[in-house]
């Protein structure tokens, strides 16, 4: 049965799994499928004991469909070694025509843990073939006209 909730119109179809995890992202006008099934989101935070802890979704509470929007709500967090984390991550994808848009919201409930950052969504890209851009925010919205070529410089010397 299948239990994935999608987003469709004309030119994006993005599907995600009853865990919350990013199972496809398809550009419907070349009819590629540009992500591999990857987990939507981590966190990292600090504690007194250690000052990077990666977390990820410790368990999906409901994804709700309303029109163009899903909404996934996270209960909790967990580490690499499973130890559960008192916060909680709400992710939202909104399909705009062209645009697809992603936004979350974080509760840390845990006493004496620093949220020091959060990355969303994270995207497994699946052959970045070109044409591929993408805007990026580390310098105010650069557009990146050509991913594979920006990845391969980014690794060369």
């Amino acid at each position: 049965m299948n239990t994935d909730v999608i987003l469709n119109n004309d030119w994006i179809s993005v599907s995600l799994s009853a865990e919350g995890c990013l199972v496809s992202l398809i550009n419907k006008t070349s009819g590629r499928d540009v992500v591999f099934p990857h987990a939507l989101w981590r966190l990292v935070v600090s504690d007194a004991d250690c000052r990077e802890i990666e977390l990820v979704g410790g368990g999906v509470s409901r994804i709700i469909q309303n029109g163009d929007t899903i909404t996934v709500e996270f209960t909790d967090a967990h580490d690499e070694v499973g130890r559960r984390f008192d916060i909680g991550v709400t992710c939202y994808v909104v399909l705009d025509n062209e645009d697809l848009t992603w936004h979350c919201s974080v509760a840390n409930r845990e006493n004496g843990v620093v949220v020091r950052e959060v990355h969303y969504p994270i995207f497994s890209l699946r052959d970045p073939a070109p044409p591929m851009s993408l805007l990026a925010t580390h310098l105010v919205s650069e557009k990146i006209e050509d991913v594979p070529r920006w990845v391969e410089e980014g690794f060369s010397a």
